[in-house]
This record gives structure tokens, sequence and C-alpha cells, in this order.
């Protein structure tokens, strides 16, 4: 997928690899959100370049993105495309987030994304591929720029 490098080239991804597992292990219904307050992100993450923090909190790092959805690699709407290994962490209940194109922008991304846990973002991924509808995109698209303006999307 592309994407504009908001990381140190030489990034060690490990810390990263620990903190998914660790996301893993927080039960669905708990009521705190992910440790670092963030879904998927380190707080302070050291890998992260200062012009990278801001393409991230802007969301521009995204925008390349468009190349893959006009390359039939990805969906505007859509499951957030996961790394290997988290999917390989992933329980099998959440499996059903795979069988879609990944998107740019999705259910979990604009129902509250930072404040989800990790296995409540992967429900509504596996909810989203579930009910799937053209017109629920378009919702989710016109949902999206708000939740990105507000800086509720990162």
């Amino acid at each position: 997928m592309y994407k504009l490098r908001t990381m140190r080239s030489d990034a060690d991804d490990s810390l990263h690899k620990a903190y998914v597992e660790q996301l893993l292990t927080i039960p669905n219904d708990a009521a705190a959100p992910s440790p670092a307050g963030v879904l998927y992100k380190l707080d302070g993450d050291p890998r992260i370049t200062r012009m990278g923090a801001f393409l991230r909190r802007s969301s521009l790092d995204e925008l390349p993105q468009l190349i893959n959805v006009l390359l039939g690699d990805m969906s505007l709407v859509g499951p957030r495309p996961a790394l290997a290994y988290e999917a390989q962490l992933m329980p099998a209940r959440h499996l059903t987030r795979f069988q879609v194109r990944p998107g740019i922008t999705g259910l979990w991304q604009v129902s509250g994304r930072n404040r989800l846990t990790l296995g409540q973002a992967l429900d509504l991924d596996v909810v989203y591929v579930k009910n799937w509808s053209l017109g629920r995109d378009f919702g989710i698209i016109l949902r999206t720029l708000p939740a990105v303006l507000r800086g509720s999307c990162r």
C-alpha cells in the first residue's frame, strides 16, 4: 500500500509488534481505551519523524493510497490494511475482515477510533463486512471528512 514515509528508515518494529500483541489481549468489553490511548499507535513512538507526526495528525499520509484505489488494490471504504504479523495475531472471529478489500477509511475510523480498544475496532470491521451496502459506504465517506477535521480519526 502506498503511503508517505512517516518513520525513520532504520526503524525497528519489535516495539510495535509487542504493543499489538498487548492490545489483542485487552477484553472487548474493557471500558478503557488502548494503553497509549490511541488505537494501533504507540504514544511517543520514537520511530516517527517530526514531519511524520504532522502527516499522521493531518491524515495526509493516507493520500497516496488513492493510487491503490485506482489500481484496484484498495477500496475507499473497508477495513484498514493489516501488517502480516498483525493478521497472524488476530483471533479467528476477526478474520472475516479479510473477505473484502482494505479501505482508506472504515466504520471504526468514524465510530470513535481513538476511544476504542483494538478488539472493538476489529468487531466493527466484522460488522462492516457482514452488513456491507453501497449506502453504508457512502455514509462512512460523508462522516470521514468531519472526523478527520475534528482530529478524531487519529
